[in-house]
Formats: C-alpha cells, structure tokens, sequence
C-alpha cells in the first residue's frame, strides 16, 4: 500500500470500523478524525476505507484536478432513475458534463436577477402572517417561504404546495442521518421500507405533474420567464435542446434541492441571530437604513453587506452539504498518498471551516469574518459551503441573493428570540439544518 501507510489511522472497532459513530454522531466523528489526523485521516465505514480530506490543497486534488477519477459513489449508482430521474445530482461522466453545459447559463448572476422581485415579494407576503410575540416553527415557516418563492421562480405559478405530492417529498418524515442512510440503501435496493411506497408514489406524482406541465407549453408555444421555460429553450454546444424527459429530471432535481439549501440557509442565519442579538440588531439598522420602510430590489444588495457577511458565516458554520463524498474509480495519488479502487475521499466542509489557522476561534459566530479584506485572506478552497470544481452547486449564486435579499426583507419586519426551553443544535436529515422545533418568538417593531 506504499505511502498510504502514512495516512493517520482512527481507532475504530473490528469489522465494523466507525460505522456505528458515522451513523449515530456524524459530526462527532468528523470533527475527531479531523482534530487527531490534521490535514487527512482515516476511518472505516465497515469495509469501505474512508479518507478525510481536510486542507485547500487535497480538496483541489479531488474535487478539481482529478475530478475524472472518481464518482459519487456505489449509493448514487444503483438509485433507480425511474424514481429519481437523471438531474445533475445524480448523473454522471458525459452525460452529467453535457448536461451542466446547457443549464449552467440559467443560473448565471445576470439571469436570476430578474427573480429578486419575487424573493422579496414572497418575504413580505408571508412575514405579514407572523403575529407580534407569538411562537412559530422556525423551520417550518422558511420551509413554507421557500417552497412559496420557487414555485413561482421555477414554474411561474404555485404548481404545488405543502400538503401535495412534492410537499411530501421535501417534507419525508426521515430524523436522522441513521434513517437517511438507511433510507439511501434500501431505495437503491429496491427494498421496501416504512413509508418508501408512498415516498414513490408522491415522486411519480410529482414527475407526471411536471411532465403535463412541459407538454402544455411545447403546445401552446406560450411565452414564460421562468427557470422551466430557461431550461427547455436550454441548448448545448450541438444546438440541440433537452428530451421532456430531461427537462423534467432536471426541474425536479433543482426544486428540491434549491428548496432544501434556501430553507436551511436562512434557518441557519436566523437562529445564529436570535443566538447573538447584537448582531441581530446591527442587521436590523442596515435594513432599515437602507430601506426606510420600503421593499428591497436587486439593486439595493450593495447596501446590504453585513446581511452577506452574516449569511456567508452562517454557512461556514453549518453549510447544509457538510460532506461531500467521492468514490475512487482506480488507484489513485491524493496528495502523495496512495487510494485504491473503492475508496472514499471524504471532504467535510463542516470540518474545513473549522480550521483554527483559517478561522481563529472557529465555533464562535463572526460575521466580520466575512468583510472583503478578511475574505480575501483566505486560501482558496478553504471556504466550500457549495463544493467546488466541476459539480460545484449550479445554484449557489441563487442561493446568496435569496438568503442576502431575505435577510435584509425580514430584518426590517420582525426579529425572532429563541422559545424558552429551545436549545440550538443541529441534526442531518439529508443536509444540516436546526434540530427540528426550532421554536422562535417573533417580534414586530
């Protein structure tokens, strides 16, 4: 094995390895493997040898340079695409690149500008039903914000809402990363689970909903400004537009997934405020001094830059992808060490932004972090809350101008204390968010 001997070996139980801690305390494991190695570790997921990766420079490696030798693993292989469809979260080599070439320019800055006034016009719409001094699911309610602004965003029109088949899907009663994992395996195994027929059900639904919703345009030739009509006038370099087939895949795959980090993002934010209510009420002044009681437009993000501080160090802390996995496809060098075929190159943005040499004092919330002198100190690669390289977030910079715009449309309405009793922890449904009951009291000028 050569110099892959050199690699920090985690102590780890027999035959198992670190299965039971990867199950049960993810973030613990992470963070331990990740303090004993430094900049790579090891650990086992039962037979499957786990390499943590936790500098700029490995990151590069994999993720950018040698993208081309490895996948995203045995899981995302085997999951049915007659279930979850071939969108740019699963696929992969040609068709995956082919793919991201014709979409990519539908979430270019310049292209989603023109969402701003729907983002904001939401906001406002939904905070108005937030009542002074009363408790709300903090959780729940950004869900509801965010399904309410991509709905119109992606399909021009609320196509569903949170009692439907999508809202079911975005919603799957999964509570931790033990029954996510499980979920993941027996899907791919077309086993049954507790909940997975009707699971199936509300994805087929939803694709079939989607599906009409294509065919009538390509019928009616009507004009739209939404992502859907971006996405089936998309072409690639050949001149030739997506199948339906394709176009559906991909609008589902980018509903959920946008909702999913949206939600998360500005839970995230939201809680760290009510946490710190000194920087909550530095936000508060930016808003109103840059608004004055008047809705946000595109246009006013520049004067919104300790709201994009706050949302870029909300991410560092709890970036809602908090690993991103790769499979080695063949042997493989990573930073002088030695992968073979079947390893996994873990890389844990969670971890990544925990290092003391790039952010001193890393657990406390330190939105300052964030201002462009401090930013620009940083090593690239050292900041990754949406991955980097070839399959990097197509959405991130959607993601930033929600969040950013959310942030200060919110921030001149209410602000939010924590519930008595809630204490701030995070949980893994799928992506890292507020432990569910993430109870706020919500407060009106």
């Amino acid at each position: 094995m050569g110099q892959a001997e050199s690699i920090h070996a985690f102590k780890e139980t027999p035959l198992i390895g670190s299965a039971w801690a990867f199950t049960r305390d993810r973030l613990g494991l992470l963070s331990q493997v990740a303090e004993s190695s430094g900049d790579i570790g090891c650990f086992h997921v039962g037979p499957v040898r786990v390499l943590l990766l936790n500098s700029p420079d490995l990151v590069r490696s994999v993720l950018v340079e040698q993208e081309d030798a490895f996948d995203k693993g045995w899981v995302f292989r085997h999951i049915p695409r007659s279930i979850l469809g071939n969108g740019l979260l699963f696929s992969e080599g040609e068709f995956h690149f082919r793919q991201r070439r014709r979409v990519a320019p539908s979430f270019q800055p310049r292209n989603i500008a023109p969402f701003a006034d729907i983002i904001v016009a939401t906001a406002e719409q939904e905070q108005q039903r937030w009542e002074d001094n009363r408790i709300i699911d903090l959780g729940w309610e950004m869900g509801r914000l965010a399904h309410n602004i991509l709905n119109v965003v992606l399909f021009g029109a609320h196509l569903f809402d949170e009692n439907d088949a999508l809202g079911k899907i975005i919603n799957v009663p999964m509570r931790s990363a033990r029954d996510v994992s499980l979920g993941l395996l027996m899907l791919s195994l077309g086993l049954p689970m507790p909940g997975s027929a009707r699971v199936r059900r509300a994805i087929m639904q939803t694709r079939r909903r989607i599906e009409a919703m294509i065919r009538a345009r390509r019928a009616s030739k009507e004009h739209c400004d939404d992502l859907l009509a971006a996405l089936m006038a998309a072409r690639g370099k050949d001149g030739k537009q997506m199948s339906d087939e394709e176009v559906r895949d991909e609008a589902f795959t980018l509903f959920v997934a946008a909702h999913r980090n949206t939600t998360d993002a500005l839970s995230w934010c939201l809680c760290l405020l009510a946490a710190h209510p000194d920087k909550q009420d530095n936000l508060r002044r930016e808003a109103h001094t840059a608004l004055g009681g008047r809705p946000a437009t595109h246009a006013d993000l520049p004067k919104f830059p300790y709201a994009l501080q706050v949302c870029k160090e909300a991410l560092r802390l709890y970036p809602p992808a908090y690993i991103i996995g790769r499979t080695a496809l063949g042997p493989v060098q990573v930073g002088g060490h030695a992968m073979r075929k079947g390893d996994v190159a873990l890389v844990s943005p969670y971890t990544m932004h925990r290092r003391r040499d790039f952010y001193p004092q890393p657990d406390s919330f330190d939105p300052g972090r964030f201002t462009p002198p401090n930013e620009a100190l940083l090593p690239r690669h050292a900041y990754i809350p949406f991955g980097a390289g070839p399959r990097v977030c197509i959405g991130n910079h959607f993601t930033l101008m929600a969040v950013h715009l959310l942030l200060a449309t919110l921030a001149q309405r209410v602000s939010f204390a924590f519930a008595p009793g809630y204490r701030l922890e995070p949980e893994i449904v799928f992506t890292l968010r507020p432990k569910r009951g993430s109870k706020m009291i919500v407060r009106r000028d």
